[in-house]
């Protein structure tokens, strides 16, 4: 996680001494507001983020760099259409924000970031001192004053884009891939498959591999093998969590990489078992 990030810019901090942990994942991080800016309107603009462009005067021309992929579109689009079910304040604009609130630990900041189809707001409250202001949380000081700032806009809020080509979208489970339609077992059940097939592993790439592959004539990557031993078949191979077109009768595939840079392999077998690896493409 923190070379995906370091690898897009952003600085994640973190106490001095402190090791990785489930707080970390769930959110138990430091990060500036820039960088939060800049992943939020990444997500806001179909998982590519941008630098920020600063202007001093009013009317002032702003400038800004290449962008970079956070992720991919039909993920950027699937947060976002998460976030964008989370219940607006009382007495909040009609229309649809799609936004998150925070509060750290001891009551010393409290977070709200959101964006409608154009414009991507940051809110933060606190104490400048970084002192706790009991009771301070995102959800009652952050929230308001994020939908507050979206209306001193002074337009109708733009809609959120449609989900992109080749977004999964299931309302039951009878529309999920077979592999995705287990969610339950008994032990029993497990322990009969497990022994008749062993869990589904990545036999290639391993990982931290760094692939060093080669160009064809149109500077494209060349494919890549990617190889599977145990579990049941039919497998559905994923890039970065979304499923990509492949034999599924079969422990080996093919993929072709777009952009250099670090990726997350996965593979699901048809008991629901699923190994990932994280390699980095150059």
């Amino acid at each position: 996680m923190f070379a995906r990030f370091a690898q897009i810019g952003v600085d994640l901090r973190t106490p001095v001494g402190a090791k990785p942990n489930l707080s970390m994942v769930l959110g138990g991080l430091g990060i500036t507001v820039q960088d939060l800016a800049r992943s939020y309107v990444g997500l806001a603009r179909g998982g590519e983020m941008i630098d920020l462009g600063w202007r001093q005067k009013p009317g002032q021309q702003s400038t800004r760099g290449t962008g970079v992929r956070l992720m991919s579109e039909q993920a950027a689009w699937q947060v976002g259409n998460i976030l964008a079910d989370a219940p607006p304040p009382k007495n909040a604009r009609k229309g649809q924000i799609a936004y998150k609130t925070g509060t750290s630990y001891g009551y010393r900041d409290a977070w709200a970031a959101g964006f409608d189809g154009q414009t991507t707001i940051i809110v933060w409250a606190g104490r400048p001192d970084g002192t706790a202001s009991p009771g301070l949380t995102g959800r009652t000081a952050a929230a308001p004053a994020l939908f507050d700032a979206f209306e001193q806009l002074g337009r109708p809020l733009v809609p959120l884009p449609a989900a992109p080509k080749g977004t999964l979208i299931a309302h039951t489970s009878a529309q999920l891939p077979a592999p995705m339609r287990h969610f339950e077992r008994t032990d029993t059940q497990y322990a009969e498959h497990a022994s008749l097939n062993p869990p589904v592993k990545i036999a290639f790439p391993h990982n931290g591999t760094q692939l060093a592959l080669s160009l064809d004539q149109q500077g494209h990557f060349e494919f890549l093998a990617l190889k599977a031993e145990g579990g049941k078949l039919p497998l559905t191979w994923m890039i970065n969590g979304a499923p990509i077109k492949a034999n599924r009768a079969r422990r080996t595939t093919f993929w072709k990489p777009k952009e250099k840079g670090f990726v997350r392999l996965g593979v699901l077998d048809a008991l629901g078992r699923a190994d990932s690896v994280l390699v980095r493409v150059e």
